[in-house]
């Protein structure tokens, strides 16, 4: 895989830092048996956690016939960024350039100049078919090279995947990993007093937002668990005092028993 950044703004890979400092420690510790020709009562050594400090990003709300809609689009997809911990949003206040145009390459010294190791600038508009559009192009300052450029469709009900799909696209230039913004959660609401708690599943966007029942709660569903490749779940409801394990599609509702001889419990 490319490299994307110089060695000064090397991407962040946590598993390579954590096998780093792993190697690190031990190899410490091997050196120090090493040198010492007596063996010694204790063995002692410091180790030091890794400060990973955020990496700054610039992000100009995107341009759009909709400028509410484009300010929404915009600060989605950066509080994405800024809850990974791995980001963070550079003030708008100390941006010098003023981007008017996406397809204009930026004036790079003026980024560098308030540490911006990212750039992300973008536009958006409604499709002729009525879908939201979004065009956006990642660029890095340092080494003064655009990093990416896509442009994204979606249904205007869905608008926030669409800014959750645009912060992926950074996090995976960035950090060479894959981004998790589009993804959602599914988990078992429960309400009611505690002698009649009613336990419905529940899907939502993995912000938080969007929350939709998946069940009604007239019977007990419990233990959802992903298809890592498709929209289903997995999970066991009780009919009367028989559990069963269904399968369900989380997009169209559909779901269908699985047959399971003998007892079942903990789908996966």
């Amino acid at each position: 895989m490319t490299r994307l950044f110089s060695p000064m703004t090397a991407p962040i890979d946590r598993r390579r830092l954590l096998a780093g400092a792993s190697s690190t420690v031990l190899g410490g510790f091997l050196a120090s048996g090493a040198q010492a020709q007596q063996p010694k009562n204790v063995l002692s050594g410091d180790v030091s956690e890794a400060n990973l400090k955020p990496r700054a990003i610039a992000m100009p709300v995107f341009i759009g016939d909709d400028p509410q809609f484009a300010e929404q689009l915009t600060q989605v997809a950066a509080n994405d960024l800024v809850n990974s911990g791995l980001f963070k949003i550079i003030d708008p206040r100390a941006y010098i350039e003023q981007i008017r145009d996406v397809n204009q390459t930026p004036r790079y010294q003026d980024w560098r100049t308030i540490g911006a190791e990212a750039l992300l600038i973008g536009r958006t508009f409604r499709n002729p078919d009525g879908r939201q559009r979004a065009e956006f192009r990642l660029w890095d300052p340092v080494l003064g090279k655009q990093l990416d450029a896509q442009g994204l469709l979606i249904a205007p009900q869905l608008w926030r995947r669409l800014a959750h799909q645009i912060a992926d696209r950074v996090y995976e230039k960035m950090t060479l990993e894959k981004g998790y913004f589009d993804s959602q959660i599914v988990f078992v609401d429960e309400t009611g007093p505690k002698a009649r708690r009613i336990k419905r599943l529940t899907i939502m966007d993995q912000d938080g937002f969007g929350p939709r029942l998946l069940t009604d709660g007239k019977e007990l569903s419990i233990t959802p668990r992903f298809n890592p490749t498709s929209a289903e779940i997995c999970f066991m409801q009780y009919q009367g005092e028989q559990p069963r394990v269904f399968l369900m599609n989380t997009e169209t509702g559909q779901r269908e028993p699985v047959p399971v001889p003998g007892l079942s419990y903990g789908p996966r």
